[in-house]
């Protein structure tokens, strides 16, 4: 199991995410439908269209999935987890930006409850390794059954705890 967090396709229709190539959404929704799933339940996502400002990282998680994918057969499956939305649903959305003091000192504790065995290591943590476990975790729950899909397999799924 390989959690990544990263949008791992593209809409739809797309082939790529440059404005000046002649592809176009198969849907004409805004986005992906996991993305908009995600909105609809009130939690802000990046956007994966044409003109998103996270062009780079949505070539780079896809680059990442088909290289594991093809380069080690023995993968597992390779999933897409959103940490924010993930910490929205396991702490509720009451966390403090996590570039305060408070709002860091807020996930570490959380962190700490649901992976005890990190608490020792909590006080080094900073907003990537936060979300790195977060992520891991999600897989982990995912793995256990207990995550939610949103979207649909066309233009991709994010795994969510349930």
């Amino acid at each position: 199991m390989i959690a990544i967090d990263a949008p791992l396709s593209l809409p739809a229709g797309l082939c790529c995410l440059e404005e000046n190539c002649l592809c176009r959404p198969k849907f004409p929704r805004k986005y992906r439908q996991c993305d908009q799933e995600l909105r609809q339940q009130g939690i802000p996502c990046h956007p994966t269209s044409k003109r998103t400002f996270i062009k780079d990282l949505i070539y780079r998680g896809i680059e990442l999935k088909t290289s594991i994918s093809r380069e080690v057969k023995q993968a597992g499956q390779v999933i897409e987890v959103y940490p924010f939305a993930s910490k929205v649903r396991l702490f509720g959305t009451t966390i403090p930006q996590e570039t305060t003091r408070q709002g860091m000192g807020l996930l570490r504790g959380k962190l700490g409850d649901i992976l005890p065995t990190l608490r020792p290591y909590l006080d080094m943590f900073d907003h990537d390794l936060a979300d790195a476990a977060i992520a891991a975790y999600t897989g982990l729950l995912y793995h256990q059954n207990r995550a939610e899909t949103l979207g649909d397999s066309e233009d991709g799924l994010i795994f969510i705890p349930d």
